[in-house]
Formats: C-alpha cells, structure tokens, sequence
C-alpha cells in the first residue's frame, strides 16, 4: 500500500505540475505557437481538411491530427495557451497508460510504477507532455502500435490487435510514412534472430486490420492533394527524403531546415532521458565490468521481450544517425521501451546493480527533478516575463491601450506567438513603409527589433513613444500631431 501511495503521489505531482504549467506559461516561439496559430485558423475557419500556415497559405508540413484536436479543444474551451496544449498532455496520459499496462501484464505492479514514473519524468516527455507539438500524437501512435502485439500475445482482448493498426493511423495522420519505419523496422531483426516473437504479429488481424488501417489514414491524404495540389510532393518527397538526407535542407516552406552534426542524435538522445540516461549509461557499465553482470546481460537479451523492447528503444536513434537534419523531440517515440528496459533492469534481483527496495525507493525520487525544474522555470517566467521569448505580453498591452481603429505592426516579420496572441491582426511592415506612415501623420504602433538599424534614426526618438518592451522588441506609438 505505501508503494501505491508513493506512485501515485509523485505521478500524481508529475501531472498537475504539468498542467498548471499549460496555464501559467505563455507561448514561447518559435515551434509551439506556430502550431497553435494554425490549429487556431483551424479553429475559426472551420476548414478540417487543410490547415493553414498564415492565412490563405496552405501548410503541407505535417498531417492534421494534431490541429484537429487542438482546434476542437480550442472550440471547447475558448482561445487559450492551456487550451490548445490540452490534447498533447491527454496524449501523454494514453501514452502513461500503455506503458503501465505493458509493463504490469510482464512484470508486475511494481515494474509498472517504475516504468511509469521514469517515462513520464524524463526531460523530453516532460516537456513535450504539456507543448503545442505534433511529437506527443506520433508518440501515442507508435507506443500504441508496439504495445499491442505483446499484449496480444499474453492473450490480452483480441480488440488490442485493431489497436496496433488504429496506432499506425494516428502516426500516419500525426507525423506521415514515418510511422511505418519505425514501427515496422523492428520485425525483420526480431524475425530473424528471435523466432519465438512472431507471435506478437501473427495474432494480428492483418486482413480486417489493414482495411481499418486504410479507412482511417488515407482518405485525407486523397482529399488534401485534390484541394491543394503539390502537397503530396513536398510532404512525401520533401520532408520524408530531402529533409532526412539533406542538413540544412533550402526547400522548407515554413522556416528552416535544422543542420545538426552526424550521429548528433545520441547527444539528443542523453538530454531526452535525463536525468535516467547517466543511470541508465552508469548501470550498464556496472553490469560489462563485472562477469555477473556480462552473464545477466547475455540471459536478458536472450529473452525475447527485452528484445523487442531493446530494438524498439534504440530503432530511433539509429534510423536518425545518419540524418543532419534532427531535433530532440524526434527521440520521443523511443522513450516507453527505454523506461519499461530501465524497471526491468531495476527489478531484476539476481543482476549486480540490485538493490534494497528502500534505495530503489530514493532513486524513483529522481522523478521529482523535471517538475522541480520547470516549476521554477514557471515561476521566474511569472516573476519576469522578459525572460521568455514571446509577445503575449506587448499583444496585451497593445489591446489594453489602443483604439479600435489603430493598426498594429512587427518590423519585418510577425512573430508566432503574435500571430496567436492578437488573432493574426498583427501585420509585417518595413523600414520604408514605417517611414511613409509616419510622414503622412497616420497613427501606428510598431514593435521594433532590439539592435534594429531603424532604433539609430533620429525622427523614431523625436517622433515617436516607446510604449512597451520586452526581452526582443521595443513597441513604439506614433501619432499625428494635432496643431
């Protein structure tokens, strides 16, 4: 019962901090209120075929499952940070769950509530679990494909085996074609050197299976290229090969490609998993440096399901190796094996690193750490708005003072969460266009760059009033002298 209640109270503490972070912390560009901007236009256009990148300009980037249900939340629960990062922390929830249930079905309670709580407290979980991303939907998708053969194969309910196909469609319908490579990487290594986990797969209702599979991906992709045609080029051939084998890749339409050293993902990959991956990297080497140790390793990997939970954690990693172009969310899917490996390790009495339960206790107290952490983050961020990279605050301050009828500009370019804060109103203006405006007496308010050339012209001081400020923009009125 006192384990019990230790799990829960500190899954318990993981999820509210969590949530109450989805409320308190304001969206920060650039990623997260670019997504929340198009499940926005989604929102009010009604449109649930294309989602929008600005206005009138179709994004062919990502898959629309993750706009729907944010723009279905913002629906419900009106234009809000916390509403439209709701459906990633359901996600992640339905993410917690397989993982328990896979891990009680094979190992019982205990390992259950290690895995749980080492999931969900690992950095990248933690973070993503409560952002405006596409990464918790793909993650949902892949845990829910790689859960459910094994759940099968333990005579679980045969509707899980429709779950692996149901899990295929989210990940089609979340992130595209990448579903199926990392999903389906791990049969042929598992075919071939482990022959008993082919029951994981032939349980499957392959034939029902597929047509549900079928019914649920592809009737989009058909309708988004008859609505725009061209997306089906630049989704597949673009994003899925020349953004994989191109660092730096010139032809993104929606920002910029993210040129990263080879291999750069296993670094990624030590920085997702904190603060379990020096454990984890610590245990390991306890376990090569000892002949106990190299033994219990060979009889683990000879099990079939450590297996498959191994090649499911590293599949990830290694497929993005040799790719440049690479963040750290794209780590995510592989984080469930990673945990389910790391209790079992932990739970595994007859391997070196055993330990008391009361240790093994204190070290699940290393769940504290990425709440802990973002708390704070969330606290100074209140304390000092400056601190963060977003506009919700000059949007703010600009609807609070200004007339209906005053325009309101960003030089050069609109940032994300301006776009999201004032409902797109916010428009780019140039140097030019400021100076025009100004000369012919029209009011304005512009939110200059720091470090601007244009902050060094005289007439912007003598003409015009700073107003506001923040951690990247000085927000100038300019209003015509009444004589």
């Amino acid at each position: 019962m006192q384990r019990s209640n230790r799990f829960i109270l500190l899954l318990g503490g993981l999820l509210v901090v969590q949530f109450l972070a989805m409320a308190f912390f304001p969206l920060a560009d650039t990623s997260e209120p670019r997504y929340a901007a198009i499940a926005r236009l989604m929102s009010e256009s009604g449109d649930w075929i294309t989602p929008f990148f600005s206005p009138g300009v179709p994004f062919w980037g990502k898959p629309p499952f993750s706009f729907w249900v944010q723009a279905l939340s913002l629906d419900v629960f009106g234009i809000n940070e916390w509403a439209v990062r709701l459906p990633s922390w359901l996600a992640t929830l339905a993410s917690l769950f397989l993982v328990y249930q896979v891990t009680d079905t094979l190992y019982g309670k205990l390992a259950a509530q290690r895995a749980t709580l080492i999931y969900g407290s690992c950095g990248l979980v933690f973070i993503v679990g409560g952002a405006v991303l596409t990464d918790p939907f793909f993650a949902l998708g892949t845990t829910l494909c790689m859960v459910a053969p094994v759940l099968v194969s333990r005579g679980a309910s045969k509707w899980w085996g429709y779950g692996f196909f149901v899990g295929l469609a989210v990940g089609l319908l979340s992130k595209g074609p990448l579903v199926f490579v990392l999903v389906g990487g791990v049969l042929p290594f598992l075919y071939l050197f482990y022959p008993a986990s082919r029951v994981f797969w032939n349980r499957l209702p392959w034939v029902t299976g597929i047509l549900l599979l079928v019914a649920l991906g592809l009737p989009w992709f058909v309708l988004a290229e008859l609505k725009t045609p061209g997306f089906i080029d630049y989704f597949i051939v673009g994003e899925h090969f020349k953004r994989f084998i191109e660092p730096g890749w010139a032809g993104d339409l929606y920002g910029s490609a993210h040129r990263e050293t080879y291999g750069m993902i296993w670094a990624f990959w030590a920085q997702a998993a904190l603060p379990w991956s020096p454990v984890a990297l610590v245990l390991l080497v306890i376990a090569l440096a000892k002949r106990a140790g190299r033994v219990a390793l060979r009889q683990a990997v000879a099990d079939p399901y450590i297996a498959y939970f191994f090649v499911w954690a590293s599949l990830t990693p290694a497929f993005f190796t040799i790719s440049g172009n690479i963040l750290w969310t794209y780590l995510l899917p592989a984080l469930p094996a990673f945990a389910i490996l790391m209790a079992r390790a932990l739970s595994f009495e007859h391997w070196p690193w055993s330990a008391s339960t009361q240790r093994l206790g204190r070290l699940m107290g290393l769940a504290c750490v990425a709440p802990v952490l973002i708390a704070s983050v969330v606290v100074a961020a209140t304390i000092n708005p400056n601190l963060v990279k977003t506009e919700k605050g000059l949007v703010a301050y600009f609807q609070e003072q200004a007339d209906e009828k005053d325009e309101f500009f960003y030089l050069h370019q609109v940032p994300f969460s301006a776009r999201f804060y004032s409902g797109e109103s916010a428009r780019a203006i140039s140097n030019d266009q400021v100076r025009q405006k100004v000369l012919a007496g029209e009011p304005l308010w512009v939110a200059i760059p720091k470090g601007d050339s244009l902050l060094a012209q005289d007439w912007i001081q003598t003409e015009g009033q700073l107003q506001y400020e923040n951690l990247r923009y000085q927000f100038y009125e300019f209003q015509p002298v009444i004589n």
